[in-house]
Order: structure tokens, then sequence, then C-alpha cells
């Protein structure tokens, strides 16, 4: 299985310049998108460690533990 960091960054990025950007209103389901992609993130964790591999998104969930929503 081949992993790549570029989904989670942009997603992660993008929403936090959505937010920043003063254009979302619903912040309950901004919550709940931030949530499930730290979900994603620990979930790719779990695969990385099952097969001894080095986890590639440690960027994207560093981003993940600071989003102040």
């Amino acid at each position: 299985m081949t992993y790549t960091t570029r989904p989670y960054q942009t997603a992660s990025q993008s929403s936090k310049e959505e937010i920043e950007g003063s254009r979302v209103v619903d912040f309950c389901s901004a919550r709940e998108a931030r949530n499930d992609l730290r979900c994603a993130v620990n979930d790719s964790v779990a695969d990385v460690q099952s097969w001894g591999g080095e986890f590639p998104f440690e960027r994207a969930a560093a981003s993940l533990e600071y989003w102040k929503i």
C-alpha cells in the first residue's frame, strides 16, 4: 500500500483557510470535518505501524492537533 501526504495536507490547509477567511458559518460541521480528518490520520498511523513503516503524515497530524474551531 502506498501512502501520499497530499490529500491530508490539501484538505487540512483548505479547511484552515476557509475558517481563517471567515467563510465558515456552520462551526458544528467544521468541527465534525476536523474530527473526521483526525480519525483518518489516526487510522493511517495504525496502518503504518502494523506493517512497520514510517508515518508520512506528521505535518498533517500536527496541524490538526492545533486547530481551534
